[in-house]
Parts: C-alpha cells; structure tokens; sequence
C-alpha cells in the first residue's frame, strides 16, 4: 500500500497541479474512494486506463464498475439486495466497517436504480446518514429528481449538510454553490446560507458570492425569506470578513438587525403574518 506522500506523488506524474487541486477535495469526500487508490493494483488501472476518472468519485466509481464487468479489479462479496422499500432498510443492516470502494461503486448503481422517487428515499437516508454518504456521492448524477430531492434535503439542517457534501462530491465549491441554487427555492436559501456558515464557511463564501452574482429579480425581492438571503450574502461578503468564522457572533447579529428590519416592513405594509416569524 501506498503511503499518502507517495499516492500524491504517483497522481501528479498522470495529472496537471490544477486538475490535481480540484480532484482531491472531491475525492476525499469519499473516504474509501481515497483508500482505494492507496492500493497499487487499483490504482494503476485507472491511470493507465482512464486518469479522468479520478476527476471525482462519481466518476471514479463508474470506472471501477466498468473495471468489474471487465474482471479487472475483484468482484465485491455482496448478498443480493432486495427492491423497493426493503432495500433503504436492508442496506444499514449489512453496512460495517468492512465496506471498500468496489462495496461502495456497485451499492452506488444499485442505489440509482431503487432512487426513483426522492420521497422514499430522502427520510431513510437520513436516518442513517453514515451508511449512505458515500454510495450516495457516488451515485448523485444518476439520481432523478434532484430538485424535489434537494426539497426535501433542505428541510433540515442535517438535510442540507448531506446536500452540500453531495455537490461538492462532484465539483468545486463554486460549481457546487450554483448547482444549488438551480435546485432550491430562493426562499430556502438564508437557512442554507445559515447552516453553511457554521459548519462549511467555505462553502457559505461560495454560496454568498454565487447569490451576489445572481440577484433576485425585482419581482421576488418583497419575499422576506429571499430578502434576508440577500442581506445575509452581502453581511458575510463584507471587506474584512472573508474569514467570517472568526464573526460569527457579528454575523448572527446582522441577521438578528436584518429579520427585524423586514418585520418592520411586513406591518408598515399591513402583513402582520409576515412579520411574526420575524420577530
């Protein structure tokens, strides 16, 4: 097995220092798809195969499928899996500690095949996040219906964490941070951009940016919820506070000046129901 000083050395001899840089945030979000390419007999198939797969897990994992069909890497011991409702309960019972990244790529095609409505899928998964994260990284392009599953990701802070893991799974903070807001509704935005800023300050950077960049229409700005996620990208964008999660108390403050600012608004403009989540 290869140690990690020397794996970074074997893919910068495959891979430019840019598409190297990009790659491996992406990869590490995957753990066992770190590990895997730790192994030699792994690793130099794809890089004498395919060195694009390594662009992200995603693709990385459809290699590996492809490498399985072929015979090249070994088949995973994996029990049949049933359909339907019984395969989101099936899969945590077998999960343990034992699963590689060939475990992961063929749970992975599975999962895309059994992901067809996100309504049964998206709760399971969160009861058990750690058993699906990976497989579910992996599968994400496949997944259908992504904007009613990001819907429903969204309803939660723990929703939105795996959402933000999934699109960043795939692509740069910034990439990831527009895929966002092509999926979710701009009055669900400023609790993600709350959520971000505690636990992934990067991401919120990106996120706010992605906001500034892409304002709302003048239609949309008297919703409060879109409003505020407005107010809360340009508080976090602010000169002096790019490393905002030394500010989060100033931050939070903002917010607190911002929510009440536009409960004003709601009952000098007669809407009382708008103001009360406010205050």
């Amino acid at each position: 097995m290869l140690d990690d000083r020397q794996l970074l050395a074997r893919l910068s001899d495959w891979l430019s220092p840019g598409d190297l840089s990009q790659a491996l945030p992406r990869l590490l979000r995957v753990p066992e798809a770190w590990q895997a390419l730790h192994n030699p007999d792994f690793l130099q198939p794809v890089l004498d195969q395919d060195p694009a797969a390594l662009a992200n897990p995603a693709e990385l994992a459809r290699w590996t499928l492809k490498a399985l069909a072929a015979g090249d890497v070994p088949a995973p011991d994996l029990p049949p899996l049933p359909a339907g409702a019984q395969f989101w309960q099936s899969v945590p019972r077998l999960a343990g500690s034992g699963r590689d990244f060939i475990h992961i790529a063929a749970l992975a095609e599975q999962l895309a095949q059994q992901a067809q409505d996100p309504a049964r899928w998206v709760q399971p998964v969160l009861q058990a996040p750690g058993v699906w994260i990976s497989p579910l990284a992996c599968a994400w392009p496949s997944i259908p219906g992504q904007d009613q599953a990001a819907s429903l990701l969204c309803q939660s802070a723990q929703g939105w964490l795996l959402l933000i893991h999934l699109l960043q799974a795939q692509q740069s903070p910034a990439g990831a941070a527009r895929a966002l807001l092509d999926l979710v509704a701009p009055s669900s935005l400023a609790s993600g951009l709350l959520v971000a800023a505690q636990f992934d300050p990067p991401f919120a950077v990106a996120l706010a940016e992605s906001l500034q960049a892409s304002p709302l229409q003048a239609a949309e700005q008297d919703n409060s919820s879109q409003a505020l996620a407005q107010a809360l990208a340009a508080a976090m964008l602010q000169p002096g506070e790019g490393a905002f999660t030394e500010s989060w108390r100033a931050l939070s403050a903002q917010t607190a000046a911002v929510a009440h600012w536009l409960a004003e608004q709601s009952l000098q403009q007669g809407e009382p129901q708008r103001a009360l989540p406010l205050l």
